[in-house]
């Protein structure tokens, strides 16, 4: 070691030695419960987009969940000319959830995270009627401050805006070295327009009492995030995998699709944030962190039930306004999915399950920053044939933990076993 540190337990030595061993152990626990863990984050969403006018289905992503509910409208199926394993999965879909059609012509697909940062400033410069902002967290940085003036000031322009801001309890409240967090720097914001913003704090039910005193700041969010990222801007979307930091706005390439003019999709996304909020935290007066008292009496069965209910009840007022609906119908066609396991709501998971083993194909491409598969997926790898399931994922180098001298540190290489392991199981299914 350097300065003669390894060599002998000098003056903290011993501290250090027993250091290292119980972040050693931790670390093996946490990898342990990974691999069991094996399931999405709380409130993600998905987003499959056909085209009307080809046979295959594209795949992007965020962050919602949704129970089962009654036939989705539109269920005619809008490609006649498709094989009947495509056929069959159109229908499933439709009665899994909702199902929206839009014009291919709204659909924006951004290449850069400069062009996700300026888009959504000139959107938010523009609002007049809401903007909804759900995410991981805010940063801190001079780019998300701009970010929260550009709110202000739209909120100064037009007296009749709403904002609503959704971002993970954990994540929203951990303090930068200054001391800054999501929530310190929204509470301003909140206090100044307290008719006009509302600030949500997602708490998954799965971290108990004792786990909340016992785990480490970042290593809490390993049990369960926010992770629904979306933007509604009056009537137009943002479907994007970046947190709201300035890492995403200049060198973290993600995906970001945006929707324009599309209000019945600005409706479905504003709505099931604000189902998400209603099972939150919220900031109130001096950036206090209040839970509603309806929920403060709700037993866990409860209190799952409600979640529930108010997933339901998006995916059913979306059915009854796509039925209502005088707009011609467009010639795309989303399946927006939604997974919530800490309140036992499974739609994305089931979803892609069920596309993954019943659609004829021989080739596969999987796409994640973290590989954490549920076993059920695991297996279904197995069926493709060898070398044509591709996946691709980051190195642990980028992680925002990688120099971390704590125990985060060890995160990105927990997922990176993980993925060693399924490799080793799968081969020669995998590459």
């Amino acid at each position: 070691g350097r300065s003669g540190r390894g060599r002998r337990a000098g003056k903290g030595g011993w501290g250090r030695v027993v250091g290292g061993v119980l972040l050693t152990v931790t670390a093996t626990l946490l990898l342990q419960y990974l691999r069991k863990k094996r399931e999405s984050h709380s409130p993600l969403t998905s987003l499959l987009v056909s085209t009307t006018t080809a046979t295959t289905t594209a795949t992007a992503s965020t962050s919602t969940t949704t129970p089962t509910t009654t036939p989705s409208t539109n269920s005619t199926n809008p490609f006649p000319q498709a094989t009947q394993s495509y056929t069959e999965a159109y229908e499933e879909l439709c009665r899994r959830g909702p199902v929206l059609r839009v014009k291919s012509g709204s659909v924006e697909v951004l290449e850069t995270p400069s062009q996700f940062f300026s888009s959504l400033r000139d959107n938010i410069a523009a609002a007049k009627s809401r903007i909804v902002l759900s995410c991981l967290y805010l940063g801190t940085d001079d780019d998300s401050l701009q970010l929260v003036r550009d709110v202000r000031l739209a909120l100064s322009m037009s007296p009749s805006l709403k904002v609503t801001i959704l971002c993970d309890y954990f994540r929203g409240t951990r303090p930068d070295e200054r001391g800054d967090s999501s929530a310190s720097i929204l509470a301003s914001l909140r206090d100044s327009f307290p008719d006009q913003v509302n600030v949500h704090l997602y708490h998954t039910p799965k971290m108990g009492k004792v786990a909340k005193r016992l785990l480490p700041a970042r290593v809490n969010e390993v049990v369960g995030l926010q992770h629904l990222k979306v933007m509604v801007i009056d009537s137009n979307v943002l479907v994007t995998g970046a947190n709201l930091s300035s890492k995403y706005y200049h060198d973290r390439l993600d995906r970001y699709i945006w929707f324009n003019n599309e209000k019945l999709l600005a409706d479905y996304f504003s709505d099931l944030v604000d189902a998400v909020s209603q099972s939150s935290y919220f900031l109130s007066e001096g950036g206090s962190v209040s839970y509603p008292d309806s929920l403060e009496r709700l037993d866990s069965v409860a209190y799952h039930d409600f979640a529930r209910q108010k997933v339901a009840q998006v995916f059913q007022d979306i059915h009854q306004r796509s039925l209502d609906s005088s707009e011609p119908l467009g010639d795309t066609v989303l399946f927006p999915t939604f997974e919530m396991p800490g309140e036992e709501i499974h739609h994305d998971s089931s979803v892609v399950q069920y596309l993954l083993s019943s659609l004829q194909s021989d080739h596969l491409s999987l796409s994640s920053p973290y590989f954490n598969l549920p076993p059920p997926l695991e297996s279904v790898l197995i069926a493709f044939t060898p070398g044509n399931c591709v996946v691709l994922v980051g190195c642990p180098n980028p992680n925002s933990v990688y120099n971390s001298l704590e125990l985060p540190y060890y995160i990105p290489f927990l997922y990176q076993e993980v993925l060693n392991g399924v490799a080793y199981n799968l081969n020669p299914s995998i590459r």
